[in-house]
């Protein structure tokens, strides 16, 4: 299961940011998701990712990254712990909360593709 949905969420991600070359980066500017979701596919691997990584992974100004990463640990979806050797750096992760709620969208987006119930 680990495995179907590393391969969903890389997959989904790569059409994600195809869609740049087709139209205005702008259009689809949704950082707080592709953060969630690199965390997501990180977790999955066994990857540590710094918070400077995290806001890599939203695709926008790093001001605007950082502000959505906040958000993200605010709202309880993301956790920051601190690195001893390096006092300026920190990790982030999916809180279990997080997780779990990335979990049900991947079924669910799985169930749609696979024409389920509600992909009828």
């Amino acid at each position: 299961m680990a495995s179907d949905h590393l391969i969903t969420v890389r997959n989904y991600l790569r059409a994600r940011r195809g869609r740049s070359a087709l139209l205005p980066a702008e259009l689809f500017a949704e950082p707080a998701w592709d953060m969630l979701l690199d965390l997501y596919v990180s977790q999955l691997e066994g990857r540590c990712v710094s918070a400077v990584g995290a806001c890599d992974a939203a695709a926008v100004p790093p001001s605007t990254a950082l502000r959505w990463l906040n958000r993200l640990v605010d709202l309880g979806l993301v956790h920051r712990t601190g690195n001893p050797a390096d006092l300026f750096q920190s990790f982030v992760g999916l809180s279990p909360t997080a997780h779990e709620a990335i979990e049900r969208w991947v079924e669910d987006f799985l169930s749609v593709r696979r024409g389920g119930a509600d992909g009828e």
